[in-house]
């Protein structure tokens, strides 16, 4: 009985979650004190949960009247010239904090990459239709109205792998709406994109783990319970949201669009495991893809950076070579200062 009310508040807290979550703005007492990288960083959010920073000026928001509901026009971005740097889209854990990704973001803002962060919530992720799903396909409205990023390349924690299968799922949609166009949704995003990195990848099946642990990362009795709680939501809700967590799963193992990845995990990830990911380099290496691994024997699930900060950079700074995203030799002064915060 108290597992059943546990679960029911449970459940209360995250479906309400959504409606928690309110576009931030960062104070400018607050940007003063980010260091001088930061002071030239251009911030954009079209829409809630969708965080666009930039190292240029020429670039802002189409103007659109507060009552209007056109959400492309929200998306679409002016730039003032016809092309642009490599964008980097950032798919983050749940509930990670800005400051959490803010070092990945001045990474690649270091080395002149524009930044598109991307986030979901845990209840988003729980019922798919109304939450991951318009989540996935804001992001490829995003993509297709601003074709000017002609470089892409993709960055997932745990359950960004999730969404990009989510991804995968909308584009395979649109080319079936769409006919067959040439070139189709797949062909002309797969065009675009130049890599794919995935820190902690885990299966669907530990996503009741992974969320209860992002919910109640301290809190052993309280992640417990929400476990219980999402494995049974799972099995009673297949058809609203398991069926999709599944087919997504599947998009994402096939390998739909087949650019070279880097795949970081330990041995010691319970949620992420080792397992999981050597699996899956051994799929996507039988489609004939490159794939990059760097597997430590002892770091926590999303962590890696945190606890092998110099490795983590050396090999995402050797993958991004590899694809010709930098130079070989990169000698920009602006690189993140590698630091366990």
């Amino acid at each position: 009985m108290v597992l059943l009310r546990s679960a029911r508040f449970i459940h209360t807290v995250v479906t309400g979650i959504p409606k928690l979550i309110k576009e931030q703005v960062i104070p400018r007492h607050v940007a003063a004190l980010q260091g001088p990288l930061l002071r030239y960083i251009h911030v954009l959010r079209p829409i809630p949960g969708f965080e666009l920073s930039t190292n240029e000026e020429g670039i802002r928001l189409e103007k659109v009247e507060k009552q209007e509901a056109n959400k492309d026009k929200r998306l679409r971005l002016i730039h003032e010239s016809k092309t642009r740097p490599p964008l980097i889209v950032l798919l983050p854990w749940l509930m990670s904090k800005p400051k959490h990704i803010k070092k990945f973001s001045n990474y690649y803002l270091g080395h002149g990459f524009d930044v598109l962060s991307v986030r979901t919530t845990p209840g988003q992720t729980l019922w798919p239709v109304k939450g991951s799903q318009l989540v996935a396909a804001d992001l490829v409205s995003f993509l297709e109205l601003n074709p000017q990023y002609d470089q892409l390349l993709i960055h997932g924690f745990s359950v960004g792998g999730y969404i990009w299968g989510e991804v995968l799922v909308r584009l395979t949609e649109l080319g079936i709406s769409r006919g067959s166009p040439s070139p189709t949704p797949y062909e002309a995003l797969a065009a675009r994109i130049r890599g794919c990195i995935w820190d902690s990848a885990c299966e669907f099946t530990e996503l009741p783990r992974g969320v209860a642990k992002a919910l109640f990362p301290n809190q052993n009795m309280l992640q417990n319970a929400l476990e219980s709680y999402a494995k049974y939501h799972m099995k009673v809700f297949h058809e609203k949201a398991t069926q999709h967590h599944i087919r997504a799963s599947q998009l994402f193992h096939s390998a739909a669009i087949r650019s070279p990845a880097l795949l970081l995990f330990s041995k010691s990830d319970p949620i992420g495991t080792a397992k999981a990911n050597i699996a899956l380099h051994k799929e996507w290496t039988d489609f004939g893809i490159k794939v990059y691994t760097k597997c430590w024997e002892k770091s926590a699930h999303v962590a890696h950076y945190l606890n092998h900060p110099h490795e983590y950079i050396a090999e995402v700074t050797s993958f991004l070579q590899s694809i010709n995203l930098i130079p070989g030799e990169e000698k920009n002064k602006t690189k993140m200062k590698v630091t366990n915060v």
